[in-house]
């Protein structure tokens, strides 16, 4: 139901119109002794995003059906939907802890 002459949306109204924006990185980005605090918290959060973005946009919806992730053949069935609970579960339960300790 549109609402005041809205019109409805459409794909081009959820594409980016800008270029992204250049990676905020450190001088010393190839450096031997560069460390996660040499990098800016946004360009971590951007990166951290990318990824994320990439996990989750392969997945299928048929992976999504009768929760396929459980099912004995879950490596071939949900393929997708494993990498990005694996990812989760690396997350939260190495990198964010380490980082916690770190500060």
């Amino acid at each position: 139901h549109k609402r005041g002459g809205e019109r409805p949306k459409t794909l081009t109204d959820y594409q980016f119109n800008a270029a992204p924006p250049y990676p905020d990185v450190p001088k010393n980005i190839f450096s031997q002794t560069l460390q996660i605090w040499d990098v800016s918290d946004l360009e971590i959060s951007r990166q951290l995003t990318i990824i994320e973005f990439n996990l989750f946009s392969a997945i299928r919806p048929r992976e999504l059906l009768n929760q396929s992730w459980k099912h004995p053949k879950r490596k071939k069935i949900s393929p997708n939907i494993l990498n990005m609970l694996s990812r989760f579960q690396e997350l939260s339960t190495k990198w964010v802890p380490q980082m916690i300790e770190q500060e």
